[in-house]
């Protein structure tokens, strides 16, 4: 260091006005950073050194990533310097007060380019800040949709006409991948302050632009991603590299505070409070130069506080949720249904389908340590709802003894159940004779002496079947004592019963991160598309936290829930990140989720994130602060409306007033021959719900609405719902519409459809529910 203390103060003096302050914290011009920055984004490429490969700046200012929300301002300024002495002067005041926050090395990066002049900005960015200016003098003036044009004209100056920002085709592109730290910040910089420029054109003009200012906001979360792809290309998801610049964290705040406060306002509470999170996260864990100014973006503590006190959907909000943008939200609704005759035991983990319009469940456990481990095997009739039937059990006693008939998948192939439980047998069923039996298979050669590439049965994998390929797919999962999950992707040619492997490794120690291929996990969504032209995947988790009890590689105290977006080219063979767009579920793990076919969208209910901070207070008054979240929330992904496939795909909310309590693994099912969407089961932890003494599994059935064609939406009373229905584990005043736990139900001939919450509510809203429910007195 005290060479470069000695450097610094000759080249100072080069430069005039003597010595370099001392003491003090001289405030440093964005344009300052940025030279400094600019000339170690040269320094290393005349260098040689491969983005491939990797690169020294800033790899040790990471955190593991949480998503985040929209509507403000981004601040552009720039100081404008007179010369280029003058600039160089600025950028050694910089390094002088900031090269021992620096990481190793990166001063004398930093320095030797400003020496050497390799630093100075070049002719596109000085432009590009010209338009930046007007822009922001604009958007003092209000004048937000001139504004927009000139931000426009920033990202155009920035990548050229022919680049399309927001990205269109896949997630990944080579552009973003070479930006310098200064571009990056720029281009983000410009994203985040044109999303917030259209949010406020559109609340002046009227007319609702929410699509395009979430666009522009995300996309300032794309751009930084690409930093990581770039700097580190073989870094799990679960690290974050960051640049220390104001710019570059200004945009990512703005962005982000402004997309959640957007989201929150549609009704998306969990993705709106994990953005926020996030950022808030995020930025109290990073070096970032100016950080206290920067600070004063955040919002106040109480805003974080309202918002880890909420659940997701909340019940207080819920009633009142209303359709303001079409493009991003859809009315639904979740109707329990009744069940007559013999019921089933709750269980989670079972295994299921759907034939002939019958719901098929087998094995699974009550509790995963305690029991009891089910072998049994039964099917419901979705259409007369008469109670459930029992078929032969599983044959195999000893799988179901050892608690391994659990978290499995199961198809139908013609008149065939075929039931894949981890290994490369497969049971099969037939449907018609009702009858176990054993489908040969051709083995897949893996560990050492093994007829599979796992020593113990593959579990909490995701899995899909292509019927008219007769392809079985199955991704990821945990194995004997491999906790983290794993990325292999298999599939078993029916026609054939040949098992191959497509991608992916087995164990943890053998994987290595690549941004082009999905990371290990465990509860991930997977379903092919109409055409069986492409396999998605979605979601999942990283059970870091499983591998850090059992001190295995990639250990954390906290698990970490995946938010990318898959799709495997059946035919090419090969995977691409895909982007989505909208109004989309905040990162999850044991979802409920089915593609339904006569919708052309997929559907996602529930599931939990491992890692979102909560806040609860009790019926008693207790309360506790913990970091996991589970959800009751309803989204749909259209997978037919877009106007080219270069358009991502896009989310929309299901906005219900009613809805299932809140759960992870639920069961969403599609009938092919109704095209009727329903739920079955599901459960919630104790040990992530600190105020329940035993975990819970559920056995009830829902049917879900959704206002849209084939969505069998056209008997729904959307008002009376928002007076009656129940809002997960709480009870809705009929009267007053206020939501608790121990309303006084109805004793009338309605069987308790209506509850009030106290005897005035009773009064006042009897005659309306009479005439309403048509309830008479007993």
């Amino acid at each position: 260091m005290s060479d470069l203390n000695a450097r610094l103060e000759a080249a100072a003096r080069n430069y005039g006005e003597g010595k370099l302050a001392s003491s003090g914290k001289p405030h440093i011009s964005e344009a300052a950073k940025n030279l400094a920055a600019r000339g170690a984004a040269l320094e290393r490429r005349s260098a040689g050194r491969s983005r491939e490969t990797g690169l020294p700046a800033f790899s040790d200012l990471s955190l593991s990533p949480t998503p985040s929300s929209s509507t403000s301002g981004v601040s552009a300024g720039s100081a404008s310097v007179d010369s280029d002495d003058m600039k160089r002067r600025m950028a050694l005041d910089f390094l002088k007060q900031y090269k021992g926050e620096l990481p190793p090395g990166m001063a004398e990066i930093f320095l030797d380019a400003v020496v050497s002049g390799k630093a100075n900005s070049d002719d596109s960015e000085d432009e590009a800040r010209a338009f930046m200016d007007r822009a922001q003098a604009l958007v003092e003036c209000k004048n937000f949709t001139a504004a927009t044009t000139q931000f426009e004209k920033v990202i155009t100056t920035l990548v050229g006409k022919e680049f399309s920002v927001p990205l269109r085709g896949g997630f990944i592109s080579r552009k973003y991948l070479d930006l310098d730290e200064i571009e990056r910040s720029m281009l983000m910089s410009s994203c985040a302050a044109l999303g917030s420029a259209m949010f406020n054109a559109s609340v002046i003009s009227g007319r609702n632009d929410d699509v395009r200012s979430l666009s522009y906001s995300e996309e300032v979360e794309t751009i930084h991603r690409h930093l990581s792809f770039s700097m580190n290309p073989h870094q799990h998801q679960w690290k974050n590299s960051n640049l220390p610049l104001t710019e570059y964290w200004e945009a990512r705040m703005v962005a982000m505070i402004n997309s959640s406060t957007l989201l929150k306002s549609l009704g998306n509470t969990s993705m709106a409070w994990h953005k926020l999170a996030t950022i808030q996260s995020q930025f109290s864990n990073n070096f970032i130069f100016e950080k206290e100014d920067l600070e004063k973006l955040l919002p106040p503590g109480r805003v974080f506080l309202e918002m880890s006190t909420l659940k997701h959907p909340d019940p207080r909000l819920a009633a009142e949720a209303k359709v303001t943008s079409p493009d991003l939200q859809v009315l639904g609704s979740w109707e329990k249904l009744h069940v007559t005759g013999k019921g089933l035991p709750a269980r989670q983990g079972d295994a299921y389908f759907v034939w002939n319009s019958c719901l098929y469940v087998l094995g699974g456990y009550k509790h995963p340590a305690d029991g009891p481990f089910y072998s049994d095997f039964h099917y419901l009739d979705l259409e007369k709802l008469d109670g459930w039937h029992t078929l032969p059990s599983f044959p195999n006693k000893e799988l179901a003894q050892r608690g391994l008939l659990s978290y499995h998948g199961m198809y139908v192939n013609e008149n065939t159940l075929y039931y894949f439980a981890g290994f490369d047998t497969l049971y099969a069923f037939d449907l018609v004779k009702r009858k176990w039996w054993d489908r040969t298979v051709q083995a897949l050669p893996g560990v050492k002496g093994s007829r599979w590439p796992t020593d113990e049965a593959l579990r909490w994998f995701a899995s899909t079947y292509a019927p008219r390929r007769e392809h079985f797919y199955v991704f990821g999962g945990k194995h004997g004592d491999e906790r983290l999950g794993c990325d292999l992707f298999l599939v078993i040619n029916m026609r054939t019963g040949q098992w191959r492997q497509l991608s992916g490794n087995a164990r943890a120690g053998e994987i290595r991160a690549d941004y082009h291929v999905p990371g290990p996990r465990v509860n991930a969504m997977m379903w092919a598309d109409a055409d069986e032209k492409k396999i998605y995947l979605l979601g999942g988790e990283a059970d870091r936290s499983g591998a850090f009890m059992n001190k295995q590689e990639h250990g954390a105290s906290i698990s970490y829930p995946y938010d990318d977006f898959w799709s495997w080219d059946i035919e090419g063979e090969f995977w691409t990140r895909e982007r989505v767009s909208g109004n989309p579920p905040c990162p999850r793990s044991e979802v409920g989720y089915v593609f339904n076919p006569s919708l052309n969208s997929a559907l996602i209910f529930g599931g939990y994130n491992p890692s979102l901070l909560s806040n609860i207070v009790d019926d008693n008054g207790r309360e506790r602060t913990w970091e996991f979240q589970y959800f009751a929330d309803t989204f749909m992904l259209d997978m037919g409306t877009r106007a080219s496939p270069d358009d991502p795909l896009r989310w929309k909310q299901v906005l219900t007033r009613g809805f299932p309590t809140y759960r992870a693994n639920s069961r969403l099912v599609t009938d092919p021959a109704t095209g009727k969407t329903f739920l079955y089961g599901g459960y919630t932890s104790h040990e992530y719900l600190p105020f329940y003494k035993q975990a819970r599994c559920f056995s009830d059935i829902w049917q879900l609405k959704v206002d849209v064609m084939n969505g069998f939406f056209e008997d729904v009373d959307v008002e009376e719902e928002a007076r009656s229905a129940k809002a997960g584990p709480w009870q809705r005043c009929f009267t007053c519409g206020s939501t608790g736990r121990n309303w006084k139900r109805c004793g009338g001939s309605c069987n308790g459809r209506a509850l009030f919450c106290g005897r005035d509510c009773q009064l006042e809203g009897w005659k309306e529910h009479k005439r309403v429910h048509q309830c008479r007195k007993k």
